[in-house]
């Protein structure tokens, strides 16, 4: 059984982060990765409600992501 709850994104965003990982932005990415790093994003069109969840969860653990819309790009950094 799949267990995607924000709990479990939480601690996934934990151990990525307490291994030494960064997070990225795409634009931060492309201008000047870093050595170990993530690049986080989400196509934001079908779950907005699950969507801003995800965000505030990455907002709480300063995590920068990508978001991809209908409408385009936005970047989040908190």
């Amino acid at each position: 059984m799949r267990d995607f709850t924000l709990r479990t994104y939480k601690g996934l965003l934990r151990t990525i982060t307490n291994a030494g990982y960064c997070f990225q932005t795409l634009e931060k990415f492309v201008q000047q990765p870093a050595a170990k790093v993530v690049v986080l994003w989400h196509d934001s069109d079908i779950w907005p409600k699950n969507d801003l969840k995800m965000a505030q969860t990455e907002n709480s653990m300063n995590i920068s992501n990508t978001i991809k819309n209908l409408n385009g790009w936005i970047t989040a950094t908190w």
